[in-house]
C-alpha cells in the first residue's frame, strides 16, 4: 500500500511525464526568460534550450546551458504567458531542477 507521500510522488511524476510530453521546445519561454542573460547564457538557441530542459524531464542527456538555466531559474514568471501549449514553463524548470538533484544524489 502506497503512503500519501509516494501517491502525491507517483503524481508529480505523471504530470511531469506529460509536460515533457507536451513540449514542443519552441522556445518561446526562454526567448523572454531574463535569468538566461544574468546568468550569462548563451540566448542564441532558445529552441535549443528548451529541447535541453524537456531532455532532463525526460531523464535524458541535456547541456550545460540547459542545466544551468533548470538550476538557476529565478522563477520571474515572464514565461507563463509565453508558451501557446498551456504549460508553465517555471514549473517545468522547477522540476527539471528537482530532476537535476535526484539524479545527482543517486551518484
Amino acid at each position: 500500500m502506497q503512503s500519501r507521500a509516494d501517491e502525491f510522488i507517483a503524481s508529480l511524476d505523471a504530470r511531469v511525464a506529460d509536460i515533457a510530453d507536451a513540449c514542443t521546445a519552441c522556445g518561446a519561454c526562454a526567448s523572454v526568460c531574463p535569468t538566461l542573460t544574468v546568468a550569462g547564457i548563451d540566448v542564441s538557441d532558445p529552441v535549443g534550450l528548451t529541447a535541453g530542459v524537456r531532455a532532463i524531464l525526460k531523464g535524458e542527456e541535456a547541456s550545460d546551458p540547459a542545466q544551468t538555466w533548470a538550476r538557476t531559474c529565478c522563477s520571474s514568471g515572464k514565461c507563463l504567458s509565453a508558451c501557446e501549449y498551456g504549460i508553465n514553463p517555471r514549473f517545468m524548470l522547477t522540476m527539471a531542477r528537482r530532476a537535476l538533484a535526484q539524479d545527482h544524489d543517486a551518484r
